[in-house]
């Protein structure tokens, strides 16, 4: 046994090492968000213990949500109040930690967060202490998908009943039950999980169910911290999106060069995702690139920005020009089972964060369709589609730059500002897609000696 353990402990330290290298050839942007849940006494909170503990001295930086049921003033631990409290501290812990640019982590812990509050609300409905309506308001709200899209990995713990209680009971001096820890609570809570986890499982990454009951401590910590290292390897490694060319599509395509929503969307195949790598080498796959262009309200200015010279190659036609645009290549975080057929809602859901990651700022996408750039003018530009969201902010709205990103709004520096069209046309070059959206949103034609596609090398 203590082999198998040593050789068990060197498999996760190898795991974790191909992790940390990974991290210093690509940039963490956020924190990999896991949310622990479950029954009573199944091994969760000496899980999360352990797996701190091995990630904290394999070199990672990890923050814990504790779970807050313990001081919560709610004095009876069935009412919806309680359950709805204790969800509320969550999500408090969770923003305040993702917020918190200045001081962010590799690894976010939640003990229990928004699957476990969905659990309890379920529980209760088929308990009759909480109405129907009013669990699918308080669903709805835990459901933004601002939030379930933060939570990478969801691990729902299970135990048997009886074996849950022997564990609570092993080191007590006590035989009576809680109103909790019983037979008929835990076995009805069993079930809650069990329904939770076939009706609400799409909206999150991925929900993992750890039974216990048969499991040691040495089992669980390495299907957890295994799982977690791999998915925080694979939010490194960077799966974007793309569709595979037909017929149909290459024609519309070549069509012309600026293409309306009711002539492609229609067309448009399910988005897959794959490794970065493997997607840009394929040239029989397009590329679908999000990008918002956002003016002024009274839309006679446009917001630029300028790509700090350490983010872009040398030979990259965006160095040192301004753009018209925010946006990136959508990635598999951006997505779940219920947005993985409707495109244009994972192409919002990459806007939201990539506008988020690179000025600091949330939007509103509601009712905005996009128009289409396709430009293959070369090679590398025949594998890009800009997909092209116009959004109106008011101008004097306090923006927060990625300065490993963008050249900070400060001095005489452009990026970051709303320039008028007329300063925008005095640029000397503009690439190819930021000349498209001239013409296709405010109708002016730029002119410039040497015109570029923004994927010309």
């Amino acid at each position: 046994m203590a082999d198998e353990r040593k050789e068990l402990i060197k498999e996760l330290q190898k795991l974790a090492e191909e992790v940390l290298a990974l991290k210093l050839e690509h940039r963490q942007k956020r924190p990999i968000v896991i949310e622990f849940s479950g029954s009573p006494k199944a091994g969760k909170t000496s899980c999360i213990n352990s797996l701190e503990l091995f990630l904290k001295r394999n070199g990672f930086s990890v923050s814990i949500v504790q779970e807050r049921a313990s001081i919560c003033p709610v004095s009876d631990k069935q009412s919806p109040m309680f359950n709805l409290w204790t969800a509320c501290m969550s999500l408090a812990g969770l923003i305040g930690t993702l917020e918190n640019k200045k001081n962010q982590v590799d690894v976010l812990i939640l003990d229990r967060g928004i699957f476990d509050a969905l659990c309890w609300f379920q529980w209760l409905v088929c308990n009759k202490k909480m109405e129907e309506d009013q669990k699918e308001v308080t669903e709805n709200f835990l459901l933004m998908e601002e939030l379930v899209k933060s939570i990478d990995i969801v691990f729902a713990f299970c135990v048997l009943p009886n074996v849950s209680i022997e564990r609570e009971y092993a080191t007590l001096l006590t035989d009576k039950l809680g109103s909790i820890m019983n037979q008929k609570v835990l076995g009805e809570y069993l079930e809650a999980i069990e329904d939770t986890i076939s009706n609400k499982s799409s909206f999150f990454h991925k929900v993992f169910k750890i039974e216990t009951s048969c499991k040691n401590q040495d089992e669980v910590g390495k299907e957890v911290t295994t799982i977690t290292l791999e998915t925080l390897k694979d939010l490194l490694m960077e799966r974007i999106g793309y569709f595979e060319k037909n017929e149909i599509l290459n024609d519309i395509l070549l069509s012309e060069q600026i293409l309306s929503d009711d002539k492609l969307t229609d067309v448009l195949s399910t988005i897959k995702f794959d490794l970065r790598n493997l997607v840009e080498e394929n040239s029989n796959y397009i590329q679908p690139i999000p990008i918002a262009v956002i003016t002024n309200i009274e839309k006679d200015k446009v917001l630029v920005i300028k790509k700090n010279r350490s983010a872009v190659s040398l030979d990259s036609p965006e160095r040192d020009k301004i753009l018209l645009y925010i946006g990136g290549h959508s990635r598999y975080e951006d997505s779940t089972e219920v947005t993985s057929h409707d495109f244009i809602s994972i192409c919002k859901s990459t806007l939201k964060r990539e506008i988020k990651e690179e000025i600091g700022i949330a939007i509103a996408l509601n009712g905005i369709r996009p128009f289409y750039i396709y430009t293959p003018s070369n090679e590398r530009s025949k594998k890009h589609l800009a997909v092209c969201f116009v959004i109106s902010l008011d101008e004097e709205i306090k923006l927060h730059l990625d300065s490993q990103e963008l050249i900070l709004n400060k001095g005489k520096s452009k990026s970051g500002k709303f320039l008028t069209i007329d300063e925008i046309c005095q640029e000397p070059e503009l690439e190819q897609w930021s000349e498209m959206i001239l013409k296709q949103c405010f109708n002016t034609e730029y002119e410039s000696n040497r015109q570029l596609s923004i994927f010309e090398n």
